[in-house]
């Protein structure tokens, strides 16, 4: 199975990088060259959304990545799948960028201090709303994911620096940065 997803993903690329036009050659080797760096690992990430992040890999170089986290902008709570593919930077096996895409669910809660609802709030791009029609909803979206990853080989720690754009669907709202940094545990 590991072999199929490798050249379903390995023929995708090649009919994406002939329409960018980039050097097969180049990333032929980029492909044969990336190696699982782990199995799975669990961690705890930081920034605008900050909660816990638990990552499969499901072949040598894609994976699965689920995170649960609250949002420090607004009160949610989100659910975040990513499909992401990995790979190495240079030839040491400790360094590694990744992009990926998925979905996301969230939850908001009404903005209420000591009994007293809030008039509004500002957005991340200074814009004024009024929360008198944001009580208790949900939204859904994409997402997408880029970042670094550098794996400790002596301790199994992974640590991601990364940005996690998405876009609600419901309530069509766009997070551009969404950056964060996660520090996890892994297991080999």
């Amino acid at each position: 199975m590991k072999y199929i997803n490798l050249l379903i993903f390995q023929f995708t690329m090649q009919n994406m990088l002939m329409a960018t036009n980039l050097p097969l050659a180049q990333v032929k080797d980029t492909i044969t060259r990336s190696i699982k760096p782990y199995h799975t690992s669990i961690g705890f990430r930081y920034g605008n959304e900050t909660g816990i992040s638990i990552k499969q890999f499901v072949s040598n170089n894609t994976s699965f990545e689920g995170i649960f986290s609250k949002d420090r902008n607004y009160k949610a709570t989100r659910i975040t799948v990513l499909y992401e593919v990995e790979n190495e930077i240079g030839d040491n096996n400790q360094m590694f960028w990744f992009y990926g895409l998925g979905a996301h669910v969230s939850f908001y809660k009404s903005k209420i201090t000591d009994n007293i609802k809030e008039a509004g709030y500002y957005d991340y791009r200074g814009k004024w709303h009024d929360t008198d029609n944001r009580m208790n909803y949900s939204t859904g979206g994409f997402d997408g994911m880029i970042g670094l990853e550098y794996q400790i080989k002596q301790v199994p720690i992974v640590i991601r620096i990364e940005t996690k754009p998405n876009i609600n669907i419901i309530n069509s709202t766009i997070d551009y940065l969404n950056a964060a940094i996660t520090i996890s545990y892994y297991f080999k």
